[in-house]
């Protein structure tokens, strides 16, 4: 993301080689770097140590503060479950203040799948910078499927598809990391003829 005044930010992850699944958390550490002409300052965002960030995506940006916000899981579920969402302000002083937001069940419902109600495969589409200065992320529902096929001369290709077709999750944020709204859409298209459809 570039700034007004020039400034470049950009979102770094990476994996913690300790990583076990059995730990559940975290398997990512994420930090923002910005560059200015008088260098590079990093920030490690953190959240509470029950709690990790899954994804998220820097937002774009009217003043010289940077914006990160997306997806967090907890250590109450599977890793990789979206159970709430987050938002970071950062400084330019490198300072950052991250706030967390866990889904309740009632927004869940309808939203999730399995016995432990959890959220997995959100994809974010889109993240916005409204004209009053607030933020919203724009996810996705997401699911794959691989299927294998006979090409016609005996010989078996795999054509693996993702279908962008699930149902969506809306939230806004304050520029002070405030959740606003969080909002859903239920919706959801299949076809079952999955080796000659795509959408």
């Amino acid at each position: 993301v570039v700034g007004n005044n020039g400034d470049v930010s950009l979102l770094v992850s990476y994996r913690d080689p300790t990583f076990k699944p059995a730990k559940v958390m975290p398997e990512y550490t994420f930090k923002v770097m910005r560059l200015s002409r008088e260098g590079m300052v990093t920030t490690d965002i953190t959240t509470p140590k029950d709690e990790a960030i899954v994804t998220g995506s820097l937002f774009p940006t009217s003043d010289n503060n940077v914006y990160f916000g997306g997806f967090i899981t907890t250590t109450l579920s599977a890793y990789s479950s979206r159970d709430g969402v987050f938002f970071s302000v950062i400084g330019a002083d490198g300072r950052a203040q991250t706030k967390t937001y866990r889904f309740k069940p009632e927004f869940v419902k309808g939203l999730a799948t399995g016995k432990q109600n959890n959220l997995f495969s959100m994809y974010i589409d889109h993240v916005m910078l409204f004209e009053d200065g607030t933020f919203a992320l724009v996810a996705e529902k997401y699911s794959s499927s691989t299927t294998t096929f006979d090409n016609g001369v005996g010989v078996n290709d795999t054509k693996s598809t993702t279908y962008y077709s699930d149902h969506i999750v809306i939230a806004r944020f304050s520029s002070t990391g405030e959740l606003l709204n969080l909002d859903k859409v239920l919706k959801k298209y299949e076809n079952n003829a999955f080796a000659n459809a795509t959408y």
